[in-house]
């Protein structure tokens, strides 16, 4: 039996409308979780911004601030050395290089997952659909017009 759009066109019209609203949510979803370089430069701003002299001077009176709030014990919690901070900057540093290298990548996954799963959603319910058609039809008699 080949599928004829007149043969169960409402099924067929309700998986039209359904599959032109699962296209808007994947095309949402593309445009509001697109990874891109302005994320990675701001992560890597805050970063290096917490390895310097005046990130460390921050955190240890945060820390203090919270000790007197009784939030932490009486020890003091230990903070970076200079040689320590320099090593961290250039980890950072590295990471973000390898984060700007794999960005295309991870564009591309975004986007083909968000296109893969409208598809097998959208062919998911048309198979659904002429299913339920084909069942339906299979309990009217032939005379009978559904």
């Amino acid at each position: 039996m080949a599928f004829n759009i007149h043969s169960g066109a409402g099924w067929f019209r309700l998986w039209v409308f359904t599959s032109v609203l699962l296209g808007g949510v994947a095309l949402f979803y593309i445009f509001a979780k697109y990874p891109n370089s302005l994320g990675i430069q701001a992560h890597y701003d805050m970063e290096m911004n917490y390895l310097t002299s005046e990130g460390v001077a921050r955190k240890r009176e945060w820390y203090e601030s919270e000790r007197t709030l009784g939030l932490f014990g009486p020890h003091q919690p230990s903070l970076p050395s200079p040689e320590q901070l320099e090593q961290a900057r250039a980890e950072t540093k590295v990471q973000y290089a390898d984060a700007m290298a794999e960005l295309p990548g991870k564009q591309l996954r975004h986007v083909l997952f968000a296109v893969v799963s409208w598809a097998v959603t959208s062919l998911t319910l048309l198979g659904f659909g002429w299913l339920i058609g084909w069942v339906i039809r299979g309990f009217t008699s032939p005379k009978t017009v559904v």
